[in-house]
């Protein structure tokens, strides 16, 4: 629970606990630490964590310390703590930084333990199952207690693959990219419904998540109606008393628009032309157009937009074309009963990802159109894939139509945070993307 204090001044260690190779040992380090950092990412399936130890002792030679020792972290903080006790870190490698006669320094790079399971097994069976279902299986392979298991949502349709030997958590990042949501209060057919599409899989500092894009922007769209947002804010004169300083935005931004139109042709963001092919089931190719799919990303759930920029962006009309072609293979026959594919079907050929190929591409490359950069005061209580509320001050302000928003202002979705323990502070520092055609209102 989150205690009462300057977010950026409370984080203690409690516990730093490395065991030796054989397990034997428990060594407590947590006089030898010097900064820490812990990452976590949409588009990653591990967290990582980076711990500088300044050792005066001589253990790593004496202990000794080795890739592959167990390590427990608990930090407690003013916005809350981070846990690695029952569930510890694992250390995967050890990187010098430097030594004198009286000190060494190096870095301990720490992982879970799925991380080190993923490279010692394989899937290669032929699968059938709705992802969320198939991953919870999968992560169980790789000794993944379910209390490490956060939230898995269930996808609309059922895929069919075969394991290729692929790695497990390759595999689930794989399933997140073919995924479509099931959206409440859709159209009750059953199609997809517009412009919905896109999952990801990744671990944070509380487990392992599976979502949509899709209900992530419902789940803060309900959190903004009760004011539960988190919101940060811009200020360039700060009371030393106001516990608003929590919130502050205490880095330059730095801000980064994907303008490029060649860029965005070539990936499809606007309209894309899908061709595919039954190879077991017939020789013809059936061509399926998503055209302007950019424009379609309103979910029948919502009286607005469910994307986060202040206003509907500006397409370039004479260039809204099918400006990416794909070819993708229907291998209906190898899994199903032999019937002959029909793209008109679905729901019967567990291959309805296929169909979407293009519109879950667009709905990626959409969603990372603005990146925002911040650095916060350290709130362990945010996570990859929350939706957060920045306020930045009024540009010209001595213009009276210069608008009463900066137009930088506005819900953004962390695709990426690290937390930092530093000597000078504990902070927070956030990549924020957001799209650029509706409103989160």
């Amino acid at each position: 629970m989150a205690k009462t204090g300057y977010y950026s001044k409370g984080a203690e260690i409690k516990v730093f606990n490395v065991k030796s190779p054989d397990g034997s040992v428990t060594h407590d380090m947590k006089t030898l630490l010097g900064p820490i950092q812990i990452y976590e990412d949409l588009t990653d399936a591990s967290i990582h964590v980076n711990v500088t130890i300044l050792d005066t002792f001589g253990k790593k030679e004496h202990v000794p310390i080795r890739s592959g020792s167990e390590v427990q972290l608990l930090i407690e903080s003013p916005s809350g703590d981070i846990d690695f006790t029952d569930y510890p870190l694992y250390i995967s490698n050890i990187v010098a930084s430097g030594s004198t006669e009286k000190k060494d320094v190096y870095t301990l790079e720490l992982e879970t333990v799925g991380m080190f399971n993923n490279n010692l097994t394989r899937l290669y069976q032929k699968y059938n199952g709705k992802a969320d279902v198939l991953i919870a299986e999968f992560l169980k392979q790789l000794g993944v207690p379910d209390s490490w298991i956060v939230k898995l949502e269930k996808p609309k349709y059922p895929i069919q693959f075969m394991g290729n030997y692929k790695r497990i958590l390759q595999t689930c990042i794989r399933l997140a990219t073919r995924s479509l949501p099931e959206i409440e209060g859709g159209t009750g057919t059953d199609t997809p419904n517009e412009g919905s599409g896109g999952f990801f899989f990744w671990e944070s500092i509380k487990g392992y998540v599976f979502r949509s894009i899709d209900n992530l922007f419902k789940e803060a769209k309900e959190l903004r109606k009760i004011g539960k947002i988190t919101k940060y804010f811009q200020s360039s004169t700060m009371d030393a008393l106001d516990m608003r300083n929590n919130f502050r935005i205490v880095s330059q931004p730095i801000w980064s628009s994907n303008h490029n139109l060649l860029e965005k042709l070539m990936s499809g963001q606007y309209a894309s032309y899908n061709t595919f092919v039954d190879m077991l089931g017939s020789v013809h190719t059936i061509p399926i157009r998503d055209t302007k799919s950019s424009q379609q990303f309103q979910p029948t759930y919502a009286e607005d937009g469910a994307v986060l920029a202040n206003e509907v962006t500006h397409n370039p009309e004479q260039f809204l074309k099918e400006s990416r072609i794909t070819l993708s293979v229907i291998d209906s026959r190898t899994f199903d009963d032999g019937e002959k594919f029909d793209p008109e079907s679905t729901g019967n050929t567990n291959q309805e990802h296929v169909l979407y190929k293009s519109r879950i591409q667009s709905r990626y490359a959409s969603l990372f159109s603005e990146v925002l950069t911040i650095t916060v005061p350290m709130n362990v209580e945010l996570s990859a894939g929350s939706v957060i509320e920045v306020e930045f001050p009024r540009l010209n302000i001595d213009e009276p139509n210069s608008g009463h928003v900066n137009p930088a202002s506005g819900f953004y979705m962390i695709k990426s945070l690290s937390h930092q323990l530093l000597a000078k502070g504990d902070f927070t520092g956030l990549k924020l993307v957001r799209d650029s055609y509706s409103e989160l209102s």
